[in-house]
């Protein structure tokens, strides 16, 4: 007979297993991109309480290898400034508080959304404080020789205008592209990406311990309703930059575009998801199309025509109710 573990003295162990989990895949080269799924595990698996203990664990430790590595400069701030941010943010899109506002415990979605925004927002004063030395300039300098080296990969070196343009485009060029669609919503669109997954690897981990608390599921989820007259504004208010040029119009208004397109996607998800779910379905057919929409986001291409289908849907849903109309309100576009 195993020996019963006290359920306090588990919740600790957890908490210490993931904290440790978090910094190590932070700092380590194996699988970086998940660092944050440890804290997820913690809120799926234990309670958000243990979530944030977690997180602060990590943080802790994080700091004190900092600085016992003996790095006091500012790229090693803005690097522990960046973990913190992103830690945090992640905390409270995965583990809300009981208690407080009603803004911190919106569902599921819309914080992840707005964990993200908030991680954009401050991600971009970081970048524009770090130096060539910093790691997060290294980080997206590798990204960038990268891109360029599989653009200049795909251009036939017979070609004199494809010579032409290899040697036009360049890590700089790419670096400065990708610095001007990080400020137009391409920030907040890789911090909700980088959430998503690092959410799914953890509500995946927690399925082996059968704990489902805390998981919404995403087939019932509606943007507000009020979303699209913001959505709409805010193309008003990018095409008005664009003419007139004004960045500081422009620039605004991208990130709140990017930031409605999200959550409609994920309405457009969810529009799907329900359809799957339906009981009168086939197993085989619903695990068939769960394998196909895999293989739909895998592809280059094809995963962009099904990232902007699923938007469209999902602003579609604003006037045609595809799914069951909820009870405590009306499911088409608000008028006035």
């Amino acid at each position: 007979m195993g020996v019963q573990v006290p359920p306090n003295r588990r919740i600790l162990i957890g908490v210490a297993l993931c904290s440790a989990a978090c910094v190590w895949f932070a700092r380590g080269t194996f699988a970086p991109a998940f660092f944050l799924a440890p804290l997820g595990i913690a809120a799926y698996c234990f309670s958000p309480a243990a979530a944030w203990a977690a997180a602060a664990a990590a943080l802790g430790a994080n700091g004190v290898i900092t600085m016992s590595g003996g790095d006091f400069s500012a790229s090693g701030a803005i690097s522990s400034l960046y973990f913190a941010l992103v830690t945090l943010s992640f905390s409270w899109a995965a583990a809300p508080p009981g208690k407080g506002p009603s803004f911190l415990r919106v569902s599921a979605a819309v914080r992840m959304v707005m964990a993200a925004a908030l991680t954009a927002a401050g991600l971009i004063p970081l970048l524009l404080a770090s130096d060539a030395d910093s790691g997060i300039y290294a980080m997206m300098r590798s990204q960038a020789e990268l891109v360029t080296s599989a653009y200049q990969s795909m251009l036939a070196p017979e070609s004199l205008e494809s010579g032409a343009l290899s040697g036009a485009i360049n890590a700089d060029l790419v670096l400065k592209v990708m610095s001007s669609v990080a400020l137009r919503g391409g920030a907040l669109a890789s911090a909700a990406f980088f959430f998503f997954i690092n959410r799914q690897a953890a509500v995946i981990v927690s399925w082996f311990f059968r704990r489902r608390a805390g998981r919404e599921r995403l087939s019932f989820f509606h943007a507000p309703l009020r979303l699209i007259w913001v959505f709409s504004l805010s193309l008003l208010v990018i095409v008005a930059g664009t003419l007139f040029k004004r960045p500081y119009l422009e620039i605004p208004g991208w990130n709140l575009a990017v930031f409605c397109a999200i959550l409609y996607l994920i309405q457009g998800g969810g529009i799907v998801l329900y359809f799957l779910a339906r009981p009168e379905l086939p197993l085989l057919f619903r695990s068939l199309a769960n394998v196909l929409i895999v293989i739909v986001f895998l592809s280059p291409v094809v995963n962009g025509i099904a990232l902007g289908v699923l938007t469209l849907l999902g602003i579609a849903e604003n006037w045609i109710p595809f799914r069951v109309p909820r009870q405590n309100g009306p499911a088409s576009t608000p008028e006035g």
